[in-house]
């Protein structure tokens, strides 16, 4: 019994040795690749190994295994493993939706504490026409600050544009004749069986 409890741990150990060989042997041959982008596109990449914050720039090369972006007066090479998101440029959109949100919801808040701070109550010898709670004065300042916020934020976003981006999948492969695995944030899931 304890002769076939040896032979069984020998046989584990060794299988257990060839997988995390085959896991590190993979990982070394795997290569990535992108699919969709170009010389020339505007992308905006996510590599914390390179820079933390996003890289926005113009592609100049694109190689195999990494790619070169210009920002400013700053070029970036980034090998296609260290990319955690990467969108391409889909052109440009009037900024109206984002303005109106950003005036509508400053707007309200403004506003709101504003009414919220000069709301009084009315005395027993005074004579009111309407008295309001703290919180109702918040309330319709709310409303009509977030109203003419997001007037005000739509107009003035009508005037300034911003990229539309797209994501593009980083893609991992093994080698030529295995299929390609979508990485999703550049994080794989890998799943080992042992066979006794």
């Amino acid at each position: 019994m304890k002769k076939e409890n040896d032979v069984i741990r020998k046989i584990f150990k060794r299988n257990l040795c060839l997988a995390f060989l085959l896991i590190i042997l993979s990982f070394q041959l795997a290569e990535a690749q992108i699919e969709g982008i170009s010389e020339g596109d505007r992308v905006k990449v996510t590599a914390p190994s390179v820079k933390s914050g996003n890289i926005k720039g113009a592609i100049i090369t694109l190689e195999d295994s990494f790619l070169t972006v210009s920002e400013k007066d700053t070029t970036f090479t980034i090998s296609y493993e260290s990319i955690r998101r990467l969108q391409v440029s889909e052109g440009e959109k009037l900024a109206i939706g984002k303005g109106a949100l950003i005036g509508g919801l400053s707007g309200a808040l403004t506003v709101g504490m504003i009414s919220l701070a000069t709301n009084e109550t009315c005395d027993e010898d005074e004579w009111c026409i309407i008295e309001f709670t703290n919180a109702e004065a918040f309330g319709i300042g709310a409303l009509i600050g977030g109203l003419g916020g997001m007037a005000a934020g739509a107009l003035i976003g009508a005037f300034i544009t911003i990229d539309r981006w797209e994501k593009v999948p980083v893609t991992l492969s093994m080698n030529s004749y295995q299929s390609r695995y979508q990485l999703t944030e550049n994080r794989s899931i890998l799943t080992i069986q042992f066979i006794f």
